[in-house]
């Protein structure tokens, strides 16, 4: 609720949430490649305290499960490379899906 999406005269998605999501009033322009990609994400989110803040996406993967994911955003004051992606077609459900990451963080802090 509260959410409105909509194409652009380019082709581009806007998505802006008037009154759901975490932040009421974020806005999000994800521009598309031909293919229907992401090449990139601009966004005015409160949280951020840059206007407009663009991130790209580039180096995208496809993963076992055959969704191709971007690997890394590259903004304006650092850059975000994601490692080990992974996905599934059907996850088992009797394993915690965030006990790799728990993991990890975990390790990171010793």
């Amino acid at each position: 609720p509260g959410t409105k999406r909509g194409i652009t005269g380019d082709g581009d998605l806007a998505v802006i949430f008037s009154s759901g999501g975490v932040t009421p009033g974020d806005k999000y322009l994800f521009k598309l490649d031909e293919s229907g990609k992401i090449r990139s994400m601009r966004m005015w989110v409160s949280i951020v305290p840059f206007k407009g803040l663009t991130a790209s996406f580039t180096d995208y993967i496809k993963t076992e499960s055959n969704l191709q994911v971007s690997t890394l955003h590259e903004m304006s004051f650092f850059d975000l490379k994601l490692a080990n992606v992974a996905s599934y077609t059907n996850y088992p459900a009797d394993e915690d899906r965030f006990k790799p990451l728990l993991e990890k963080m975990a390790q990171a802090k010793s």
